[in-house]
Order: C-alpha cells, then sequence, then structure tokens
C-alpha cells in the first residue's frame, strides 16, 4: 500500500507503532460491490468460512436492511459459530439498526454521508443535523442521559463500562493513510470521546 496523505505525519507525530493489529474484513459487503461480481448465499457462506480458517478478527458479513434475502444470509452466517466477530452495515437510521439487531450480528458498523454534495443533494441536511443523527445512532447520547440519573459511584463506574465498549472505532481507507496513521487518529478520537462521556458525569 502507497499511502501518500499529509495525514500521516500530523497523525505519526510522537506516536510509537502498535504492538498488535486487528484484521477488519469487508469482502462479503464492500467487496461483493465490485462490477461483476455478484455473490449466492452458498458463495457468502463459502467465503465467511474460509476468512474464518484464515483467522480474520472481524467480519462485515452483509447489509442485513437490504433485503431478506441479505438478512437471512447473515443470520446463516452468524449460526455457524465462527470465531471471527460478526458486523453488519447499516445507514444511522433505527429501522436499519433493528434489523442487525435481529440479525445475530454482534456489532453493527453504521455509516452516514459527510460530504457536501451528499448533504445538499441526497441527505437534505445540514452538517450539525448528520452530527447528531450519527451520534444518535451510536447511542451516546441514550447512554448518557440515562447515566446521568445514578448516583455518583455507579454513574462512574457505568461511564467507564461504556466507553470500554465502544472500542470500535474507523477512519475511511479513502483517506489514503497507513494503518499506523489510521491507529493514531482512532487514538485520538477515542480519547475526545472520553471526555465527552466524562463531561456527562457531572
Amino acid at each position: 500500500m502507497l499511502a501518500v496523505s499529509p495525514y500521516n505525519q500530523l497523525a505519526l507525530k510522537g506516536f510509537s507503532p502498535p504492538e498488535s493489529v486487528s484484521m477488519f474484513d469487508t469482502t462479503l459487503r464492500d467487496g461483493e460491490q465490485a462490477p461483476g461480481i455478484a455473490l449466492s448465499p452458498e458463495d457468502k457462506i463459502r467465503i465467511a468460512q474460509a476468512l474464518d480458517v484464515l483467522g480474520v478478527d472481524c467480519m462485515e458479513v452483509g447489509f442485513a436492511a437490504s433485503g431478506s434475502t441479505e438478512a437471512d444470509t447473515i443470520r446463516r452466517i452468524c449460526d455457524l459459530g465462527l470465531d471471527a466477530k460478526m458486523y453488519s452495515l447499516a445507514r444511522s437510521v433505527k429501522s436499519d439498526i433493528d434489523v442487525v439487531a435481529d440479525s445475530g450480528c454482534q456489532c453493527v458498523h453504521t455509516f452516514i454521508a459527510t460530504s457536501d454534495l451528499h448533504l445538499k443533494y441526497k441527505l437534505k441536511m445540514t452538517r450539525e443535523q448528520v452530527k447528531a443523527r450519527a451520534v444518535d445512532a451510536a447511542g451516546v447520547e441514550r447512554v448518557k442521559e440515562a447515566i446521568r440519573m445514578l448516583p455518583p459511584r455507579e454513574k462512574d463506574a457505568l461511564m467507564m463500562r461504556y466507553f470500554q465498549q465502544l472500542s470500535d472505532l474507523e477512519i475511511a481507507d479513502a483517506l489514503d493513510i497507513a494503518p499506523v496513521s489510521a491507529r493514531a487518529l482512532i487514538s485520538r478520537a477515542r480519547k475526545r470521546l472520553r471526555n465527552l462521556l466524562e463531561e456527562g458525569r457531572g
């Protein structure tokens, strides 16, 4: 991989390389979008099993809300009992997330468009509205509101427990940055998220 983005030098300043790397594979979802590729449910099941044998840590097995056949295929893959953690893509809307919750996946991989063109012509939303929808999809605000109602000691413990579950953050590879640079940026994003969550304790 040739990583030419200026984000590399910015992200890696004063940052040491990671001790380990987890592999997130999206062959079964993004890979199927390549021209001429159409995977049957049986194809996807065989590929999922092969990826698990290879030792992939996390697998995006599809887009559950895209149709009943896709949702059923995802359930079949999740029922295989593979070692990899299973994800499904979902738009940042409740209906998509609900379908993933019923699919057997352990994780929801939410996304929302953020380019100026998407905001203006596709979503017809302001940037602030998109940020609010993304946060709502992650459940952060609902969790913070519930935690505010708890006694201080329980509040601190649950806030940290919730933060620890937010271990999978992603920066799109379209930024053209090296994996170690992505780790540095994600580390800073986690720190900022932690600060935001702790602000809700008071």
